[in-house]
């Protein structure tokens, strides 16, 4: 219960699409040559912790193999982004590390979607997107699972039920995740 009341408690609130991957996006170019990008399907839509929504993401559009190079970056350059959008006082209640924890956590969440998504999935073998279905599902799964453990979100879940790591935001030390990269994961953040 700790942990729920953690991610609900948490800062890091906003609109969730609730399915961002990237089947869910569109792209369109402009007569002058820029390109706008959009979302299809807010069936799923919910307020929630953005390291929900990120996770879910991440781990649904991308290659394990390409995510094992470059997941620091991507998570690198969301944050950044993040942190330039907002006001000195909003930024000032986020924490990369918390981020992090969120992060880890919301994989533990992704992981449970896709058990539940890979049954439906594989009781219409008949579908004529089956073989992709199954393969978003699977490699959803893969990557929620190595950032489990990457991420080593069993500790995340120790420290908030043993009270270690306060939830209450804490100031941000104002550094760039650029300039972190241990980001505090296990092996090669």
């Amino acid at each position: 219960m700790k942990v729920l009341l953690w991610c609900c408690d948490s800062p890091f609130k906003t609109i969730c699409h609730g399915d961002g991957r990237i089947d869910n996006v569109f792209f369109v170019t402009k007569e002058d040559g820029s390109v706008e990008a959009g979302l299809f399907d807010w069936a799923q839509a919910i307020v929630g912790p953005c390291f929900y929504e990120m996770a879910w993401t991440v781990s649904h559009s991308h290659d394990p193999t390409f995510l094992e190079e470059h997941q620091n970056v991507l998570l690198a350059l969301y944050w950044d982004t993040l942190m330039s959008l907002l006001s000195d006082h909003q930024k000032s209640l986020l924490h990369f590390d918390d981020f992090l924890k969120g992060y880890a956590l919301a994989d533990m969440v992704s992981v449970c979607k896709c058990v539940i998504a890979f049954e439906s999935i594989m009781s219409h073998p008949e579908a004529p997107d089956f073989e992709h279905k199954r393969g978003l599902v699977v490699n959803g799964m893969v990557n929620s699972l190595k950032n489990i453990d990457k991420l080593d979100a069993v500790s995340a879940i120790e420290d908030i039920v043993n009270g270690k790591k306060s939830p209450v935001p804490r100031k941000n030390s104002g550094r760039s995740a650029k300039v972190n990269p241990s980001m505090r994961m296990k092996d090669d953040f």
